[in-house]
């Protein structure tokens, strides 16, 4: 009774706002009058206010988010401005699922929508980027140097560059790092552009030699349409922000592969704050999502990355060794990658970034034509026991390099593939850094094995070491250890690497954090946030309104300002 007559208060206190207020008011008193007077659990009544925007889970979350609560007495919206009535449409769809279904039913299917698009987004963008790079993969002659490789990485990123800058005036270097900040402020409505604009501009920029990654670009895409969703149906923030993270995870569970990947995508990476409703709701966009997918796939289970030989027991010491050293150069990318970005920062003029990071990017691909783009089939190749693919057309053609020259090979590899990437996000370029960290793993784990078995003499299966080196790296780097095992233990499709996967990724994430505390540095990957701090000028800008919620957003529109 105290709460339904604190209730009836409140309403009264909102007496002076247009009869719709008022109405809506006491719609919601008498909803949550019928949820005590049937007697539905607590968990059912934090439902109902999460969907009507009523609280919010935790006020403050770890990412430093604050949603503050209306005091007494004080409006839910700013005053100067009424709320815009909504479409009679929506009128309808609203008053159709509140009499036939629960809201979690209705959150449910909302991320059901949202994997959907997420999914399709994920084969649409993986085949851009194969189509764009075979245009020129299929020009690369293995038995000369490659001359015009040289240019093909500065027209992309001038592409892309002319792209953001022209067209759709957004700027999308280092996404990911963007979408973070954006989500650290408790800015969840994305800008419509951003749903296919990462795709197109990344797409641009891998299919032309950007040394980098994929997977940033379609999780902001992903985001990107659950926010908009949210947007167009006019719900709550707190729902919004759901569906912003069912939209992330979604995205990178199509691009990976990996549903578990992408739910803790958002949990351990993203570090979202949200119930455990809303994880059920993530990890069914992310099941949905990997089932488009595979769907558009033709129901195939990959097998690029599935090794023929077996890891034994007695071999899980060199596991752990191998993810010690996966540390050591995790540190080391880490620390050129930041390098990277202070070097083009200093670089005013967007056509000198643009050209320099291009040529710099071409440069690595004249010395190792195997750096470009993503790299998956070179990784591919190297787990398949074709150890040439990574001097294939390379800077030492025709000579008899033998093993110790095989070696150097993939040393001097490990060297630059950290500068290429770098100058590929940080020169104008739409990518990531994910995928990089396990090409560059796969090259560890070659070296380490074919070493160990070549001078030591021993007998390491060196495809079962290129997985395992895979995770190790991309743990040491990006620093979220249980997402890159479930990334790497469904990209290589079988779970008898999954022990000494976990050895070596947790002995790499190890030794970074030792590292750090040792040197007093911080060697993370992607939290540029200083970055920015620096050397952008964040204002939040809006489509419409100062509100708080998807029908007048304000300050919690996301930028990805230009």
């Amino acid at each position: 009774m105290d709460q339904n007559q604190e209730n009836k208060d409140t309403a009264s206190q909102n007496s002076d706002s247009p009869q719709k207020n008022n109405a809506a008011g006491s719609n919601i008193a008498n909803k949550i009058q019928n949820i005590i007077s049937k007697g539905v659990s607590q968990q059912d009544v934090w439902t109902k206010q999460l969907l009507q925007g009523e609280i919010n889970h935790n006020n403050n979350d770890d990412s430093g988010i604050k949603v503050s609560q209306p005091e007494s007495g004080e409006a839910t919206h700013i005053p100067e401005k009424e709320e815009k009535p909504l479409p009679k449409w929506l009128q309808k769809f609203n008053d159709w699922h509140r009499h036939n279904m629960s809201d979690f039913i209705f959150l449910l299917w909302l991320a059901v929508v949202v994997g959907i698009f997420s999914g399709f987004g994920a084969h649409i963008f993986n085949r851009l980027i194969t189509i764009t790079s075979d245009i020129f993969l299929n020009h690369i002659k293995p038995d000369r140097i490659n001359w015009w490789l040289l240019f093909v990485p500065v027209a992309g990123i001038l592409i892309a560059g002319i792209y953001t800058r022209y067209v759709i005036h957004t700027n999308l270097t280092h996404g990911v790092t963007r979408m973070m900040h954006s989500l650290y402020k408790g800015m969840f409505l994305f800008r419509r552009n951003l749903i296919y604009s990462p795709i197109i501009g990344s797409a641009i920029t891998l299919g032309f030699g950007g040394s980098a990654g994929s997977e940033g670009p379609i999780a902001i895409s992903g985001a990107a349409i659950g926010s908009n969703i949210g947007r167009w149906l006019q719900l709550k923030m707190p729902l919004v922000k759901v569906l912003v993270a069912c939209g992330a995870g979604a995205g990178i569970s199509g691009i990976f592969q990996s549903p578990v990947g992408g739910l803790l995508f958002t949990l351990e990476f993203l570090k979202m704050e949200i119930g455990t409703l809303s994880i059920l709701a993530v990890m069914l966009a992310c099941l949905v999502s990997y089932g488009v997918v595979f769907l558009c796939n033709g129901c195939h289970v990959p097998t690029e990355f599935f090794p023929a030989d077996n890891i034994n027991p007695d071999q899980y010491g060199a596991a752990v060794l191998l993810g010690v050293l996966c540390g050591l150069y995790s540190a080391y990318y880490s620390w050129v990658i930041n390098r990277t970005d202070n070097i083009f920062i200093q670089i005013k003029n967007p056509w000198w970034r643009n050209i320099i990071g291009g040529f710099s990017i071409g440069i690595c691909l004249l010395l190792f034509p195997s750096l470009y783009g993503v790299g998956y089939p070179v990784m591919s190749e190297v787990i398949h026991s074709q150890f040439d693919a990574l001097s294939r057309g390379d800077v030492f053609l025709g000579m008899n390099i033998g093993i110790w020259g095989i070696m150097l090979v993939a040393f001097l590899i490990l060297g630059i593939k950290c500068w290429a990437c770098g100058a590929c996000n940080a020169s104008g370029g739409v990518s990531s850094d994910f995928a990089p960290t396990l090409y560059a793993g796969a090259i560890a784990g070659f070296l380490f094995s074919y070493f160990s078995n070549e001078v030591l003499h021993t007998h390491l299966p060196i495809p079962a070491f290129v997985v395992i080196g895979m995770g190790a790296v991309m743990a040491g780097c990006i620093e979220a250890p249980m997402m890159t095992i479930f990334i790497v233990m469904n990209m290589s499709t079988d779970v008898a690497f999954l022990l000494a996967i976990i050895l070596a990724v947790y002995a790499s994430y190890i030794t970074v954090r030792v590292f750090s505390h040792i040197s007093g540095t911080d060697a993370k990957l992607v939290r540029h946030l200083q970055w920015f701090h620096e050397h952008e000028n964040y204002e939040h800008t809006s489509d419409s309104g100062d509100g708080g919620d998807a029908t007048n957003p304000g300050n919690l529109t996301a930028p990805f300002k230009m």
